[in-house]
């Protein structure tokens, strides 16, 4: 007869304090901070669905070599959560009670334990609400007790000036003690701004304040042109989808966001590693490609690849042709778990059904009306940009308002899953069908005409041409057509 014993599945505190965070960066264990500032926001604010939701409300991120602080006033953490919850290492099932009709982007559990223990080995956890506040302490020798799993939690009273959590972590690990060491002189402090400017720009845009070491971070722009100029019959407007699929909703909008490029910004995005280039691009505010928030948090900015469409189902690969093409997805729902964001909360999870099926039915279909619309001006573009330059910018949700009823389609489409075969679903579409085209006898006459050559080539052509090799390069192309027509008339 055989014996029945046990074997342990007991973790390792070694496993979370040191292996669990070699697979995210410094940059996203700061973002995971952030993020808890702003689901902090949804669980205490009230009129979430306001269009500025985020007003008043900030988070403050500052360190040095001698340590990492962030705090914010987004109404702390309730007692409660503290002693059963925020301080586990995952997220229990009762944890989805507490977050229920609340749009967090949250799901695991791991977010501010792992970037404190990948930044350093003693930190202070204080919190305070309306009701309470308290302090925890997360010490070098806790991290190396692998039998103690409990924190010491200490009620303060009112400690902090305002309503909201500050976490200061102390004892860098040598290499993050380098990367903070310089402060707001550093690359970690640009690398900082640049990453919350764009994955932040939405949340930013909402009245949402992050400052990183004194510096007010500015969102990023999300807007599309929408209007027609005076007088006109024709209009620039966007392609929007709006669903919403076994309660997640769906806002897809993709347009233009600016003029279709010159000739010479396309040759610019050819050109490697010269000055030129950089006086040639508009690249300030280039959004061109998919933007994909999820619960407000942008998750995917910009992509050009694949994973957004571009280059399958029919599509062109991304070629600077398209820069003036910018797409903008938000999938919003209370459950965290249905948003197709994958586990870092820095990018899609390319294979949730929801995501596939927005993708290759409607992100797929708004792409080709305004990829088709580039092939069309191409040659013409002053006549695009005099139409372009007096047509407004706005968000895509104001656009979407301003839509009259009746010129909204209803989509017949079904989506389906493994687990159930008849979602609940609504779903519409707006398909613009005033798209500005080129006058037809220009069209009819004229044809566009592009090469590559050197770079070494064209320099000296235009030298021998012109006298000067700082010359754009299709001004040196058209000197030389001109050149050989002057002498086939001859």
């Amino acid at each position: 007869m055989s014996e029945t014993s046990s074997a342990s599945a007991k973790p390792t505190k070694n496993f979370f304090v040191e292996m669990l965070t070699r697979d995210i960066s410094l940059e996203d264990a700061i973002l995971d901070l952030l993020d808890n500032c702003v689901d902090g926001v949804q669980r205490s604010a009230e009129g979430v669905d306001s269009d500025q939701p985020y007003s008043g409300y900030w988070a403050e991120i500052s360190f040095s070599n001698e340590g990492f602080k962030i705090e914010d006033n987004c109404g702390g953490i309730p007692i409660h959560i503290a002693r059963k919850y925020a301080f586990r290492l995952g997220r229990p099932p009762e944890m989805d009670d507490e977050d229920r009709n609340k749009f967090t982007i949250g799901t695991y559990g791991i977010g501010m334990k792992r970037a404190i223990f990948k930044m350093g080995m003693d930190a202070t956890v204080c919190a305070q609400t309306k009701e309470d506040s308290f302090s925890v302490a997360i010490t070098s020798d806790w991290m190396k007790d692998e039998d103690d799993w409990t924190l010491p939690l200490e009620e303060t009273g009112r400690s902090l000036d305002i309503e909201g959590t500050q976490i200061t972590i102390r004892q860098l690990r040598p290499g993050i003690e380098e990367m903070c060491r310089e402060g707001n002189k550093s690359k970690l402090h640009s690398a900082i701004i640049g990453q919350i400017r764009y994955q932040y720009s939405y949340i930013l845009s909402k009245g949402f304040a992050v400052r990183v070491n004194g510096y007010s971070v500015t969102p990023a722009p999300l807007e599309l042109k929408w209007g027609s100029p005076v007088n006109t019959s024709f209009a620039i407007e966007p392609y929007l989808y709006e669903a919403t699929i076994d309660e997640v909703e769906i806002n897809l909008a993709v347009g233009f966001y600016r003029p279709t490029p010159t000739q010479e910004e396309i040759d610019a995005e050819t050109i490697v590693d010269r000055a030129e280039a950089n006086r040639l691009r508009r690249g300030s505010k280039d959004i061109a490609g998919w933007t994909i928030i999820c619960n407000d948090r942008v998750v995917v900015y910009a992509d050009r690849t694949l994973l957004t469409g571009w280059g399958g189902d029919g599509l062109p690969k991304y070629h600077p042709q398209f820069i003036s093409i910018a797409g903008i997805v938000h999938f919003r729902c209370e459950d965290a778990k249905k948003l197709p964001v994958n586990t870092t909360k820095r990018g899609i999870d390319a294979s949730s059904l929801i995501y596939l099926y927005v993708k290759s039915n409607f992100m797929t279909k708004g792409l080709k009306i305004f990829t088709s619309y580039t092939n069309k001006w191409k040659g013409y573009t002053q006549e695009e940009h005099e139409i372009s330059d007096n047509t407004p910018v706005l968000v895509p949700q104001k656009i979407a308002a301003q839509i009259p009823k009746e010129n909204w389609k209803d989509v017949r489409r079904r989506f389906s899953s493994s687990e159930k075969k008849d979602i609940e679903q609504s779903q519409r579409q707006f398909v613009p069908t005033r798209l500005p085209e080129p006058k037809r006898d220009q069209a009819d006459s004229k044809v566009r005409i592009s090469y590559s050559k050197e770079i070494d080539e064209v320099e000296l052509v235009a030298d021998y041409l012109l006298g000067e090799c700082e010359v754009k390069p299709s001004k040196v192309g058209e000197v030389c057509f001109d050149h050989i027509l002057g002498k086939a008339k001859r």
